[in-house]
């Protein structure tokens, strides 16, 4: 979201989505679980450069499922690589 102030100057707050990988997710949940919150976990880690959003999010995710892994079957299905697809595929390029 982008803001023109009085000056004409214009500020862009930028969102940037970063996964938090497994090993950091790991980390996380056992400090959550001693205690910390976000903000201190973003605060004692600045350069994981982790958010408080996201963090804040996979606490969360922590508490209503109970695991911070993903839920099996989430994500896009792979239906399309199927063998006849394949074979027909195959034929239209070899032909």
């Amino acid at each position: 979201m982008c803001k023109s102030s009085w000056q004409n100057v214009i500020t862009c707050k930028t969102s940037i989505t970063i996964d938090i990988q497994d090993k950091d997710k790991i980390l996380i949940t056992s400090l959550y679980l001693k205690g910390y919150s976000a903000k201190s976990l973003t605060d004692k880690f600045p350069e994981k450069s982790w958010t408080k959003q996201g963090v804040n999010k996979l606490l969360k995710k922590l508490r209503v499922t109970g695991t911070a892994n993903k839920r099996p079957g989430s994500g896009r299905p792979r239906s399309a690589r199927t063998e006849e697809n394949v074979e027909t595929l195959n034929g239209l390029v070899l032909s």
